[in-house]
């Protein structure tokens, strides 16, 4: 079900990989039909950002598409996000799926809370997407709106993991034209507490 394609390891402006594929083409396609067809999302609006949510803790997932938070797959996860990231990870795996719409965005910010230490991955599920839709992600060498480090386009089935610190700051351009589905997975290092 998985089928890791990456580009090199990245250490600046902050540590992050790209995937170029990571779901097998029959998978993501089942992932995709099934957020844009199933899933109940709830509308969750910040100071800087508005987008839809789904935690899988309060909703089901169907046996056939199971695969991306079964087990066996999250040891492979840590595993390689460890070998990425040169990080022993916790056992707990943070899951959430977000759906943004025409309008929404998220505003630069780096996601960094003084007593975590953890890693996150994004996995982009928009099979129609095109440059004039927005909502790419984008990275900073400073909160400066002008100091681009590098924009990159939420195609289907690519994703990117990058390490959250101080130096992580990213923002989602405002989405001119949706939806815009993503799969985020969010791996905790021992000093860290995870969320409950």
């Amino acid at each position: 079900m998985h089928h890791f394609v990456m580009n090199n390891f990245n250490y600046s402006p902050f540590p992050y990989v790209q995937f170029k594929q990571f779901f097998t083409h029959s998978y993501a396609s089942s992932l995709l039909e099934w957020f844009e067809d199933c899933i109940k999302w709830e509308l969750k609006t910040t100071d800087f950002y508005q987008q839809y949510e789904c935690n899988f803790k309060q909703h089901p997932v169907p046996q056939d598409i199971h695969f991306f938070q079964e087990e066996p797959f999250l040891n492979i996860l840590r595993k390689e996000m460890g070998n990425m990231f040169h990080a022993t990870f916790l056992p707990k795996i943070d899951i959430t799926a977000h759906k943004m719409v025409k309008g929404h965005q998220i505003e630069i910010h780096n996601d960094f809370l003084p007593d975590e230490k953890c890693c996150r991955l994004v996995i982009y599920f928009n099979k129609r997407w095109q440059p004039n839709y927005g909502g790419e992600l984008i990275l900073f060498n400073s909160y400066q709106a002008h100091d681009v480090h590098k924009m990159i386009p939420p195609y289907h089935n690519t994703g990117i993991a990058f390490q959250i610190n101080s130096l992580s700051l990213h923002e989602v351009k405002p989405l001119l034209k949706g939806p815009r589905y993503s799969l985020v997975y969010t791996f905790y290092e021992p000093s860290t507490p995870p969320i409950s």
